[in-house]
């Protein structure tokens, strides 16, 4: 045999040598994974009441996405509504276990709530890992056609009442962006459990208005839109949804440049969107694990077929895309953030 043929078989064994060695290592893990997972119940917290978007786009996800977990886990739905997020968002990190056992959707505006409002708020998005995220949440005032004002110049003169969440939701920030730094007639009454109560209160009459998730209404009351009982006035965003082309962003509203920074910060929850997290500690193997079985489930036919059938909108991204925008939006220039602070305290 030649110096040449031994030195090719010489790399082509430890070519093969690596990749066995890599794959074995792969199983290892994935084993370690299926070992954690296999008999035990998966918890996803959801930061608002049952039968709300939240809840509608959770249980969906939840049942196509257990198969893809190694070991199978049972995921179960444990529902925290307080504060637009912020209560299931301090027990994510204060109290839930770190292991890979607990994970959440959480109110898509916390972070934004956070830096608005941080009193009572105790915990850190920034330090989250977020597993992967299925459609964007672009909110839009949405009022009802008997309301007292059904357009925006008429909404200039005439007041409409909006029912929200807690203050940390963009169901309450929303209406109040609009009011003071847009000049509409957008009062707001917070308290709400979940956006479902408040869809039945537009129905008897008691408010006229919800700033909600674009994505949500289309798939809890389309029917509503379709027969235009909901009129959309105005997106809450960075971008214009393909479906809306003629509803104008609160960004592009705004009459100054100090106020479109402020929107500008406040509307990043729109990316962060109907995403599921993972606590700051979770062991490595894991995050990998369920990041891996979120991007499969977003491609799963079976589960595309039951979103279209219940009119849900997907727009997925990677938990690190997520992440990033998180991230970014808690390094944001704390004189934006005192501009949006103080239109929101605003009596």
């Amino acid at each position: 045999m030649s110096q040449t043929s031994r030195g090719n078989l010489l790399r082509g064994s430890l070519t093969g040598g690596l990749v066995a060695a890599l794959a074995f290592v792969a199983t290892a893990k994935a084993d370690a994974v299926g070992d954690f997972y296999k008999g035990k119940n998966l918890t996803a917290i959801i930061s608002f009441a049952p039968g709300g978007g939240y809840d509608v786009y959770a249980r969906t996800i939840a049942q196509h996405l257990q198969q893809y977990i190694p070991g199978n886990p049972t995921i179960v739905l444990q529902h925290m509504p307080g504060g637009g997020g912020v209560k299931a968002a301090n027990y994510f990190d204060n109290i839930a276990a770190q292991d890979g056992s607990i994970v959440a959707m959480i109110a898509d505006s916390v972070g934004v709530s956070l830096k608005l409002r941080p009193k009572g708020a105790k915990f850190d998005p920034a330090k989250w890992e977020y597993i992967g995220r299925a459609v964007t949440s672009a909110t839009v005032l949405l009022v009802h056609r008997n309301a007292p004002a059904t357009t925006l110049d008429a909404l200039r003169k005439t007041e409409i009442t909006a029912g929200a969440t807690g203050t940390g939701s963009m169901s309450f920030m929303g209406p109040k962006v609009y009011r003071e730094m847009l000049g509409l007639r957008t009062k707001v009454v917070a308290g709400y459990p979940g956006t479902n109560p408040i869809v039945l209160a537009i129905e008897k009459g008691e408010v006229h208005a919800l700033n909600w998730s674009w994505a949500s209404a289309k798939s809890v009351r389309g029917q509503w839109l379709t027969e235009k009982t909901l009129i959309p006035l105005i997106q809450f965003a960075l971008e214009r949804a393909p479906d809306l082309p003629n509803v104008p962003l609160a960004l592009e509203l705004a009459g100054n440049a100090d106020d479109k920074a402020a929107i500008r910060f406040m509307s990043h929850y729109a990316a962060i969107g109907r995403a599921l997290a993972a606590p700051p500690k979770i062991p490595r193997d894991r995050l990998a694990a369920l990041r891996k079985a979120f991007d499969d489930t977003m491609k799963d036919p079976k589960f595309l077929a039951d979103a279209k059938k219940r009119k849900m909108d997907i727009e997925p991204a990677t938990g690190e895309a997520v992440n990033k925008v998180m991230r970014e939006a808690m390094a944001t220039p704390a004189s934006v953030i005192a501009k949006a602070q103080s239109a929101l305290n605003r009596k």
